[in-house]
């Protein structure tokens, strides 16, 4: 329990120096305590407001993420490792606006994305027979 200037106060009018020297040391290690635990939770908030400033540059184009900051925008990032672990783990494209995820193995199709057709060979050549 923190000592109270009040009783401080009273020992000190009862000539108790010593019983009130050993409540100020108190009262500086308290005060040291409180002074340690505003300076963790100040970096606390600093954390948590750097995470939330970011977080608030962070949009959701389905079926991706994007910062977008001012003009720039940066991505794609993956949905699933983002939405399940906070984690923005940029897609990588094989063309075609196809993207994979190399975390998670997530593979993303994007609005561009275009089927590419293939075209079908015969498996049995019939060049001898004039065919």
């Amino acid at each position: 329990m923190i000592p109270k200037y009040k009783d401080i106060s009273d020992l000190l009018d009862k000539g108790a120096t010593v019983e009130a020297l050993e409540r100020i040391m108190e009262l500086r290690e308290a005060t040291l305590e409180l002074q340690e635990e505003n300076l963790d939770l100040k970096v606390k908030v600093k954390k948590l407001e750097e995470e939330l400033e970011e977080k608030a540059k962070l949009n959701y184009e389905a079926p991706f993420y994007w910062m977008i900051e001012g003009d720039n925008k940066d991505g794609p990032f993956c949905q699933k490792c983002f939405d399940s672990d906070t984690k923005k783990i940029r897609l990588q494209t094989n063309g075609n606006d196809y993207w994979i995820c190399n975390a998670c193995k997530s593979q993303y199709r994007g609005k561009e994305f275009k089927v590419r057709k293939t075209k079908r060979v015969s498996s049995v050549s019939n060049h001898w027979l004039g065919n």
